[in-house]
C-alpha cells in the first residue's frame, strides 16, 4: 500500500467517523479492551470506549492482557476466550 493508499484510507475513515450518528441500541453491548493499550484515556476506559453513550441495555468491559493485535495471541488468548465464552452466554466476569 503506497502513501497515496493509506492517506485516502485514514481521510475516509475519519469523515464516516465524524458523520455518523450512533443510535441507541436495546441489548447489552460487550466490549473486550485490550489492558496494555497505551491510547485509551482514562475518561475513554470510563465510558466503556465509547460505547456508554449507547448502551441501553447495559455496557459490560472486559480487560484483557496484550495489545491491540496481541491480545489475539499467545499467551493471552485463553483470557481473551474466557471473555469471549461468558459473553456469549450472557454473564460477567
Amino acid at each position: 500500500m503506497d502513501a497515496n493508499s493509506i492517506a485516502a484510507f485514514v481521510a475516509a475513515n475519519t469523515l464516516s467517523i465524524e458523520r455518523y450518528k450512533p443510535e441507541p441500541y436495546s441489548g447489552r453491548i460487550t466490549v473486550i479492551r485490550a489492558g496494555h493499550d497505551l491510547f485509551d484515556t482514562a475518561e475513554a476506559r470510563n465510558t466503556g470506549l465509547g460505547w456508554g453513550a449507547v448502551a441501553a441495555g447495559g455496557l459490560v468491559v472486559y480487560e484483557v492482557p496484550g495489545e491491540h493485535l496481541t491480545m489475539l495471541e499467545q499467551p493471552y488468548v485463553p483470557e481473551l476466550a474466557r471473555c469471549i465464552a461468558i459473553a456469549i452466554k450472557g454473564g460477567t466476569a
